[in-house]
């Protein structure tokens, strides 16, 4: 087991890829953390993750709770940042306010939890960014989303330097089914969307929470990996 008695912390735990990263990690047998708003949600994903984990509530909109969240934490191996809000829609139409609370979750949220998690990391610890493909092959519905993923690939680059030699990477994952993809539409409908895009991928399937946690055990195990961004996207970028 690759992670034995490792501290994990995964943010964005509770669900989809998050969860999926803490699972394989749990497997490894690490001591796994996972934080997100809910403590319901966070409850339930307790219950999916091998041998239970510690459970923290965090907003990464409120600066306070990502420092208490560290505090409870203590010392880490590895982060893993996930989750965040996302809303797509006309550039010159969506609010101004509704892309400041994108920016605000996207990339100040994991700029702080960057923040304080820096100085409590293990030698030969890693921090991993979950960003997404938009920053490299942009959708005109989704500006602001993808100016907010270039950012925090961005800040994982000049962390990767002005935090060595703890390893900093991003990964970039495409369309992954996870329940944050059309949660309102009834299954049929879902389905439907995600056989449309795993036709149009070179692969011809969507990406699922356990393919990017491979990825994401990569990122943390190999000791000479940083500063880097790893695209997951089953061929998304070349068609």
């Amino acid at each position: 087991m690759i992670l034995y008695n490792k501290e994990v912390l995964v943010i964005g735990g509770s669900s989809g890829i998050g969860l999926g990263i803490a699972q394989m990690a749990a497997q490894e047998g690490a001591n796994v953390h996972i934080a997100s708003r809910s403590a319901d949600k966070l409850a339930e994903a307790s219950q999916k993750i091998l041998g239970g984990c510690e459970t923290h509530t965090v907003d990464l909109t409120d600066e306070t709770t990502i420092a208490a969240l560290m505090e409870e934490v203590g010392y880490l191996d590895h982060l893993l940042i996930s989750g965040g809000h996302v809303s797509t829609g006309s550039f010159l139409e969506v609010p101004t306010d509704v892309a400041r609370k994108q920016l605000e979750v996207i990339f100040w949220g994991k700029y702080l939890a960057a923040k304080y998690a820096a100085p409590r990391f293990a030698q030969g610890g890693s921090l991993t960014f979950i960003s997404g493909i938009y920053s490299h092959k942009p959708s005109p519905d989704a500006v602001i989303l993808a100016a907010s993923l270039s950012a925090v690939e961005g800040l994982g680059r000049a962390l990767a330097v002005a935090l060595a030699p703890l390893r900093v990477n991003s990964l970039a994952p495409a369309m992954v089914d996870t329940p944050l993809v059309m949660p309102d539409a009834t299954p049929e409908e879902r389905a439907g969307f995600l056989a449309s895009i795993a036709g149009y991928l070179p692969v011809k399937t969507v990406g699922t929470p356990q393919d990017i946690a491979q990825l994401a055990l990569v990122l943390m195990t190999n000791p000479f990996m940083t500063g880097s961004t790893t695209l997951i996207d089953g061929g998304y970028t070349l068609v």
